[in-house]
């Protein structure tokens, strides 16, 4: 067996949506509308396999182009608290080798009517700095992708949230 190399780092992403934080966080529990959001292209696809937004439950999803989805990616939700965070535990592997780990926290803070957000994920990428850079890109984009899909929501008058939102 070859010994890979390990490489950490930690990506910070900052954003200050102009949403509620019942509104920001319903996009990230609801697999529905994470799938509109979060590939960070429209060449990208996600396609579940498993979808338990529960403290303990898992996500599983390979994600790609369209015709060649060789990426796996597996959460294990560690810490959910309503409208504040979500903490989870992420591995992606391509078809035959893990290229990563990492632990992603998604923090929502009131701030009025709208959400300081702050996403952290400290990674150990396995082998390559290559997967640290797809991961910022990615992520940089997925979140772009995020803020238009409540932009569109708002201009459509529809509340993914659907519920008051007093935390």
């Amino acid at each position: 067996m070859v010994e890979r190399s390990l490489i950490h780092d930690t990506l910070v992403f900052e954003r200050h949506l102009q949403f509620l934080p019942a509104t920001v966080f319903t996009a990230w529990a609801d697999p529905y509308a994470r799938k509109q959001w979060a590939p960070p292209s429209s060449e990208m696809v996600l396609m579940y396999q498993d979808m338990d937004f529960r403290v303990g439950g898992n996500d599983i999803f390979r994600c790609g182009d369209i015709n060649n989805m060789k990426m796996k990616v597996e959460n294990r939700y560690l810490d959910i608290v309503q409208f504040r965070r979500i903490v989870f535990a992420e591995t992606i592997h391509d078809w035959t080798t893990r290229l990563s780990a990492a632990l992603v926290t998604a923090e929502f803070d009131r701030q009025g009517i709208t959400t300081d957000f702050r996403l952290t994920v400290q990674i150990a990428a396995f082998g390559s700095t290559e997967i640290i850079d797809g991961n910022r890109a990615g992520w940089t984009a997925s979140l772009d992708n995020l803020e238009r899909y409540l932009m569109s929501l708002r201009r459509s008058n529809v509340d993914p949230a659907d519920a008051d939102d007093t935390a």
